[in-house]
């Protein structure tokens, strides 16, 4: 049987960490790829803390550097034409 790691699309599988170009949505899909095949093998009902964990360590078997639940320390709000974003910086 295959570990979770291994389980990923292989389109996903590839090691871009090295990658200065990669940008959000591109971030963000290997993530809840990720996260999907882990709520899918592992199921609901666990503590979100062992979701948590075993996420930074399937994202970590990638080679990606994972930091976890880390404190905000300011937060901004900005719009322009009539979209909002919020900014949170740590």
């Amino acid at each position: 049987m295959r570990s979770l790691g291994e389980r990923s699309h292989a389109k996903t599988r590839r090691r871009e960490v090295g990658n200065s170009s990669m940008n959000v949505e591109k971030v963000s899909s290997i993530v809840v790829d990720t996260a999907f095949h882990l709520h899918r093998d592992l199921g609901p009902g666990l503590l979100e803390s062992v979701y948590v964990a075993v996420l930074a360590r399937m994202l970590e078997e990638r080679g990606w550097n994972v930091k976890c639940l880390l404190p905000l320390t300011s937060m901004a709000c900005t719009s322009t034409k009539g979209t909002s974003r919020l900014r949170a910086f740590a």
